[in-house]
């Protein structure tokens, strides 16, 4: 999500950039507390290392 948004400020007004914005950090921000933390309090080996845990996520993903 954080990268679309670097494409959506690139075409878009600085008005419509920061809506999408604010409501890509709302969508964002349900998934970590909703979906994403419980599923890290369940299984703590899954937490990613830039969220404090020891998860460490293989770079070629995002390739």
């Amino acid at each position: 999500m954080d990268k679309q948004l670097a494409r959506i400020k690139e075409r878009c007004s600085e008005e419509e950039f920061k809506k999408y914005q604010f409501a890509t950090g709302k969508v964002m921000a349900e998934l970590l507390i909703g979906f994403m933390n419980p599923i890290y309090k369940e299984h703590p080996d899954l937490m990613p290392k830039e969220m404090g845990g020891e998860y460490e996520i293989d770079p070629a993903i995002y390739k």
